[in-house]
C-alpha cells in the first residue's frame, strides 16, 4: 500500500490506504496515484466522464470564531481539530487534456 497524492507526493494516511486499496479493487485500478479532482486539471489532467471517487479523511485546524471585543482586544484566534472529507480519483481515472 504506497498510494500518494502526485501533487504533493505525499503518502496517504493508513486508514486511507484501505480505503484506495478498497477502491482499486473494486475498480480494477493498479496506479498508486491519486489527487482531486482539480489537482488533475492542475496537471493537465481530466476525470473521464462517468469515473467515481474515492473518499478519504483528514484532519485539518479550524479557527472558530472571534467576538468583536476579542478582536479589538488582539486576542488570539483559537483553532480546533476537526474531520474533513476529500473526493480522490486515480491516475487510470484520467486522460490528458489536449488542445486542438
Amino acid at each position: 500500500m504506497n498510494n500518494f497524492n502526485t501533487v504533493t507526493n505525499a503518502a496517504y494516511a493508513e486508514s486511507n490506504q484501505k480505503h484506495l486499496e478498497t477502491h482499486k479493487k473494486k475498480f480494477t485500478l493498479s496506479s498508486d496515484s491519486w489527487a482531486g479532482y482539480k489537482q488533475w486539471q492542475d496537471q493537465n489532467r481530466q476525470v473521464k466522464k462517468g469515473e467515481k471517487s474515492c473518499t478519504i479523511y483528514m484532519f485539518c485546524k479550524k479557527k472558530d470564531e472571534q467576538s468583536e471585543a476579542d478582536k479589538a482586544a488582539g486576542k488570539e484566534v483559537k483553532k480546533r481539530t476537526v474531520m474533513k472529507s476529500l473526493r480522490v480519483f486515480n491516475y487510470e481515472q484520467t486522460e490528458a487534456i489536449t488542445t486542438d
